[in-house]
């Protein structure tokens, strides 16, 4: 009798058992599960003739107030995952992307008119590193609608951080001795030409820098985050 019950159990077992596998087999899997929390992001106003521009999540506000142009907000907290990243000009939306914020990250939305002279949204990942004692980290974000040949940004008579930069991208973050002046050119018969003085470079920094303009109002715009 023991015995019967025994094996009655087993075979119970061995059928929940393959439900079960049955069941977790069939299961759809999500490939690309959102994963939920906080993510930082800042607004910069890159557009000329830009009266104001606020930073709108999913039609929802988040910006404190407007930021003029070569204005850089401070960071907001943001919901992570896909959502629509949108600036407001004056209260509308001129500008709806679908970006995919991760959490834990910090990012930089810039607000710029392109070559096309439409309105559009560029936005980076921030570092999140340590900067090397004794010197600055930078990066170089390309904007110069009038730059045709490629963007340079090293030191005068000496080495290039960045060579032949295309127009909307960011270089890599590399370092740098405060007090060095940075020299931004173009090349071929471009020669485009801005200086970055070095007592606008500090030890312990991370910085941004975007460039705009062209021939003859090429600009540069130090963006500081630490």
């Amino acid at each position: 009798m023991k015995m019967l019950c025994s094996r009655k159990t087993d075979a119970i077992s061995t059928f929940l058992l393959l439900c079960f596998v049955f069941t977790t087999s069939c299961k759809k899997v999500d490939p690309d599960p959102v994963v939920k929390g906080e993510a930082k992001v800042r607004l910069v106003n890159a557009a000329k003739n830009s009266a104001s521009a606020e930073f709108y999540t999913d039609d929802i506000k988040i910006s404190s107030s407007a930021i003029t142009y070569g204005q850089a907000s401070d960071y907001m907290k943001i919901g992570s995952g896909p959502q629509k990243a949108q600036v407001a000009e004056n209260g509308l939306v001129a500008i709806s992307n679908e970006v995919n914020f991760v959490p834990g990250f910090s990012y930089t939305a810039f607000t710029i008119i392109n070559r096309e002279n439409k309105p559009e949204l560029m936005l980076i990942r921030d570092s999140q590193g340590a900067v090397e004692p004794g010197k600055a980290m930078i990066r170089i974000v390309h904007l110069a609608n009038g730059v045709f040949l490629g963007l340079n940004t090293g030191m005068a008579g000496g080495i290039n951080f960045v060579t032949n930069q295309t127009y909307k991208s960011e270089s890599g973050y590399f370092a740098v001795d405060p007090g060095i002046d940075l020299l931004l050119y173009s090349n071929g018969g471009e020669a485009y030409r801005k200086t970055i003085p070095g007592t606008e470079i500090q030890s312990g920094k991370v910085y941004t820098v975007w460039v705009d303009g062209g021939a003859t109002d090429l600009g540069y715009h130090l963006i500081e985050y630490q």
